[in-house]
């Protein structure tokens, strides 16, 4: 999981969201966005993006590969890849690779949630 860093204010939401698209556009409709925006295009709250306005159905794919960092690194032949569609695209171009698999890496800090464990312990369980 990653800590969140979309802040409108100075200060960052710093909940623990999980590294997906899907999970990322969820959380940010949730927690940060008013009710009422209907705007086609938005500006990235993510702490520090100078980012030039975008389509509010790219976000989250921006979120997770410029401030997660997310790189895809084939297991055949080593190409990195920045998103996943990309290295879809490298799969199907380059038949060795299409069962080799890929291997994900981030570029922020991450951390590991036992929520079984947490949950064991008392921990309060909020989802996206």
């Amino acid at each position: 999981v990653h800590q969140c860093q979309w802040a409108r204010s100075k200060n960052p939401c710093s909940m623990w969201v999980i590294g997906t698209k899907a999970f990322i556009a969820s959380h940010i409709r949730k927690w940060h966005t008013k009710s009422r925006e209907d705007r086609k295009a938005t500006k990235c709250q993510w702490h520090g993006c100078d980012a030039k306005e975008m389509l509010k159905d790219s976000i989250s794919r921006h979120v997770v590969s410029v401030h997660l960092g997310e790189v895809f690194f084939c297991k055949e032949c080593g190409e990195e890849s920045p998103r996943k569609d990309v290295y879809e695209q490298h799969v199907e171009r380059s038949e060795g690779c299409r069962v080799a698999g890929a291997s994900v890496t981030y570029n922020t800090e991450i951390k590991m949630v036992d929520a079984h464990e947490a949950l064991r312990r008392g921990g309060a369980v909020r989802s996206a």
